[in-house]
């Protein structure tokens, strides 16, 4: 996957082929941050939104994740 955007409460994404995602599936999404020390982020995210192969999503229990997120987004 490509991760298109991102923010402290979900992401979007896009596949590199077609897959079988549905609204509403409960995923395990896991990618390295791209600055710093590329730590793994790993995290189950609901799919709220689906375009072709572009899939937007909600993190679920995030429990102070938020600030690792933020230092990311925002350093």
């Amino acid at each position: 996957m490509n991760v298109c955007n991102l923010s402290q409460t979900g992401l979007g994404f896009e596949t590199l082929k077609p897959a079988t995602i549905n609204k509403g599936d409960i995923l395990r999404v896991k990618f390295n941050f791209d600055r710093g020390k590329r730590e793994l982020f790993e995290k189950r995210a609901i799919v709220r939104s689906i375009r072709d192969r572009f899939f937007g999503c909600e993190f679920l229990d995030l429990a102070g994740e938020e600030k690792k997120l933020g230092f990311y987004l925002f350093s």
